[in-house]
């Protein structure tokens, strides 16, 4: 997330300017699936005693179906993952979102920085295919004690998964493991593909944690909530009212720095 989709980028796949939807978002075009992995430290030789990753492309014989992988990971969470006053002592469950391939995000510039990558697992070229087919999000839950996943959902074509947090139950369950116990709250973002002209719509989905291949168990959606990225979000066990009394208007803030930037007039 350190690189931007900028109005004179150029689209790897098709040698295009870039789709004027995509420009200034994150640069998020793969060039190679993530891993995601644990070390251990054996911090007197300050050397690495053991690591293990999960890293998969999934089935990509059956896109519509994939299942677990980390295409482009993104956010993880796990049970009391911010808590303020527990410690966790063993994290056994992850969570952890993957933001799939999207045929307009792969710019030449991104592609350029890592097409020699010298530790690839996918060979640049099928990364390409796949790239130009396009890879649904997901969200895929990883037991770290042996690094492979167990529960994996898939979101459907134009849901675009966002932050993710996890939310223990007010009560808990008999004979369900604490790490489990819980739900999941992802921000989604979803294309209005039958109403092209409002854009996008937002939406908070909750999964059961025990079971996130069932699909959300419950969808949230008000009209005056509206988001695009949602780069974190939080739990809180409760709700309380707060007198925080500072307040700066966005639009004051920000104008006079947008007006500087060099957006083409049609954006």
């Amino acid at each position: 997330v350190a690189e931007w989709m900028r109005p004179f980028d150029t689209d790897k796949l098709t040698g295009q300017p870039l789709d004027p939807e995509v420009i200034s978002l994150f640069a998020l075009g793969s060039m190679d699936v993530c891993r995601f992995g644990k070390w251990e430290i054996d911090a007197e030789n300050l050397s690495i005693s053991a690591s293990e990753t999960f890293e998969s492309e999934g089935n990509t014989q059956n896109l519509s179906n994939l299942g677990p992988n980390t295409w482009n990971v993104g956010f993880y969470t796990y049970r009391d993952m911010i808590s303020a006053d527990k410690n966790v002592d063993e994290i056994k469950y992850i969570w952890t979102t993957a933001n799939g391939l999207d045929n307009r995000m792969l710019s030449k510039f991104i592609y350029d920085l890592y097409a020699q990558y010298t530790n690839r697992i996918v060979p640049i070229d099928d990364m390409l295919s796949l790239t130009e087919q396009g890879v649904q999000c997901s969200i895929s839950r990883i037991v770290t004690s042996n690094m492979t996943a167990d529960d994996y959902y898939q979101f459907e074509v134009n849901h675009y998964v966002r932050s993710i947090q996890f939310g223990p139950k007010a009560q808990a369950t008999a004979g369900v493991d604490p790490q489990l116990d819980g739900y999941l709250m992802c921000s989604v973002l979803i294309k209005n593909a039958n109403n092209p002209n409002v854009g996008y719509r937002t939406e908070f989905w909750l999964f059961d944690a025990t079971n996130i291949a069932q699909g959300p168990v419950c969808k949230l959606q008000h009209d005056d909530i509206h988001f695009c990225i949602s780069l974190h979000t939080a739990w809180l066990p409760e709700a309380k009212p707060y007198n925080l009394n500072y307040s700066v208007d966005i639009r004051s803030d920000y104008d006079p720095l947008i007006k500087k930037l060099p957006f083409p007039d049609n954006l």
